[in-house]
């Protein structure tokens, strides 16, 4: 005895039968569709934040290093006899400036979707002290302002990097060009920042401690292993990219030169077991740049 449904389909007209069975076809392909739209929709967002992200960390890393200029030049008004002269700081002020006026107007776009909004709003208040003790010419305070936004800038850095997907990426070329700019680079800084306050202090007091020996040499370690790890960073986008290798190779070779005088002065000051150290080596080390 046949079963019921055998019956209703024996029953059925031929071209009920063929669009109930192009009917059933189509709910998979449907599905395929579907879930192929919402990955590329996910991806162009993904995409989009990230294009996002490296227009505000292009602005970000720019003024991370004019405030690191700012902070040498206080250092060294400090360690000068006149230091109410802010006269050779002006241009590197005017610069900041600029630079926050850029940052703000980006902000204001891109602020809540990349939820920079408490960070921003720290940095704008730090700002104005900064302002504030430059107006007043107070070398001191401006120094430890500057300090304070340079950290801060960092951590936008950071934070911007993470919330625009950035430090994501899936290419490995990107994501170890990404690892350099936003993890790498903020260490190296960072480092060479306390180096430098290190440095300068020395020099006020017009001796440098075993102490500080130690502490400098740890830091040129630190320094030392960083730049191996963005050397690595390097070749592996290049394997995955050869195009990068056209493109920054130069620079990257050019930047490696002042890199490696930096490192080898605060290799040779830093060593504990050097007796030779005076403060003309250490003035002299101060004009030194690794990163330009």
């Amino acid at each position: 005895m046949a079963s019921p449904i055998v019956k209703i389909i024996k029953n059925t007209k031929i071209k009920s039968r063929l669009f109930t069975t192009l009917l059933l076809l189509s709910i998979p392909l449907f599905c395929l569709f579907y879930l192929t739209l919402t990955t590329q929709n996910r991806a162009i967002e993904f995409g989009e934040k990230e294009i996002m992200g490296v227009k505000y960390n292009y602005i970000l890393i720019d003024l991370i290093q004019t405030y690191r200029d700012s902070l040498l030049l206080f250092h060294k008004n400090i360690s000068d006899q006149d230091q109410s002269d802010f006269s050779k700081i002006k241009p590197t002020i005017i610069s900041i400036q600029k630079k926050e006026k850029d940052l703000y107007e980006l902000n204001q776009e891109l602020g809540s979707t990349l939820e920079t909004q408490n960070l921003f709003s720290t940095l704008l208040l730090e700002q104005d002290n900064f302002i504030k003790y430059k107006d007043a010419q107070n070398p001191y305070e401006s120094q430890n302002s500057a300090s304070k936004i340079l950290e801060l800038l960092i951590s936008l850095n950071t934070h911007v990097g993470d919330t625009s997907n950035l430090i994501l990426d899936p290419d490995l070329d990107s994501y170890y060009m990404m690892d350099i700019t936003l993890i790498k680079i903020p260490i190296l800084i960072q480092v060479s920042t306390q180096v430098e306050k290190i440095i300068f202090e020395s020099i006020l007091l017009k001796q440098i401690s075993q102490e500080n020996l130690i502490t400098l040499f740890t830091l040129y370690s630190q320094i030392n292993a960083t730049i191996n790890q963005i050397l690595n960073s390097y070749e592996v986008s290049y394997k995955y990219n050869p195009k990068l290798k056209t493109e920054l190779e130069s620079r990257k070779n050019v930047s490696l030169i002042n890199i490696n005088k930096y490192q080898d002065e605060l290799k040779t000051i830093s060593n504990p077991t050097n007796k030779e150290i005076n403060i003309s080596k250490l003035e002299n080390f101060t004009n030194r740049k690794f990163y330009k």
